[in-house]
């Protein structure tokens, strides 16, 4: 999918995220007065809310709906360094699933020098058997740029993995790892 249709997509997540929130929020209104009261109360709360999005953002990180995913990667961005702990508590309790690593990684990879301290968990998936992995954890650290400078040894390596793709993309990380190495 081109850069261009993932944008249209992005875009039209949040859009459709604006139409849900609106009519969640018109529902709500025309509830009764005592419900909107316990509503009210719920919200003061803003600790367990936060953790709420959190767990539910977590959560969806293993959806196979790409607007539920996008969402989430879009909270987390916004978190920026603070969500590095629960991405990495996810990452290493999921990392049998698939779909949730890479979600995970790529999200990581989205925070780019504000997920440093991710690195060293990021790392252990250079070696997985499945090249999506691979790559995907190859972009993040080179989208991580400068902070994952400990990585480079691993990413030389994987210039001669067997996934021409990872190869490219190992090469891409290395020169925004370390633009003045040629490799």
């Amino acid at each position: 999918m081109s850069i261009l249709s993932y944008k249209k997509l992005f875009i039209l997540s949040i859009i459709l995220s604006f139409f849900i929130i609106n009519i969640d929020g018109y529902a709500k209104s025309s509830e009764t007065k005592e419900t909107s009261k316990v509503e009210t109360i719920d919200d003061e709360d803003e600790e367990d809310n936060f953790e709420d999005k959190v767990e539910m953002s977590l959560g969806r990180m293993g959806s196979t709906n790409y607007s539920n995913v996008e969402q989430s990667i879009f909270f987390f961005e916004n978190m920026g360094e603070d969500a590095v702990p629960y991405l990495v508590e996810k990452l290493e309790k999921d990392k049998d699933n698939k779909r949730i690593v890479n979600n995970i990684i790529y999200t990581l990879g989205r925070l780019g020098k504000d997920a440093k301290r991710a690195v060293p968990n990021i790392l252990g998936f250079l070696k997985n058997n499945d090249s999506d992995i691979r790559g995907v954890a190859v972009v993040a650290l080179g989208k991580i740029g400068k902070g994952s400078k400990s990585a480079v040894p691993a990413l030389i390596l994987l210039l001669k993995d067997r996934d021409s793709w990872v190869q490219r993309k190992a090469s891409e990380a290395l020169k925004k790892i370390d633009g003045k190495i040629k490799y």
